[in-house]
């Protein structure tokens, strides 16, 4: 990723990064972060990680919970309009009602 991509960020959410010279890199961009904080991100467990920015009052370790919601992870069906012009389906990818096109 573009360096200049991870200056415009406001806050970080940082899981394991093994990488010395990666987090070196954002001990740099986030220098709110104690840099023993952004260290310690090598040696975290499944679920650990680091928050900071301004989502949260101070940089803080964290322990997510297991997940409470159930999988989904597929694909919306969204179907095509049909294009008067060409006489076949259009690329819009606009969700259809039964009222009409939602914008």
């Amino acid at each position: 990723m573009h360096p200049g991509i991870v200056t415009q960020c406001d806050n970080l959410t940082l899981m394991r990064m093994t990488s010395r010279a990666d987090l070196e890199q954002l001990a740099g961009i986030f220098g709110h972060v104690p840099e023993d904080m952004l260290r310690r991100a090598a040696q975290f467990r499944l679920g650990e990680a680091l928050v900071a920015g301004t989502f949260v009052p101070r940089p803080s370790l964290v322990q997510m919970r297991d997940r409470v919601t159930e999988q989904g992870g597929s694909d919306v069906s969204v179907p095509l309009r049909e294009d008067p012009a060409a006489g076949s389906p259009s690329q819009s990818h606009h969700p259809r009602t039964d009222e009409g096109t939602v914008s």
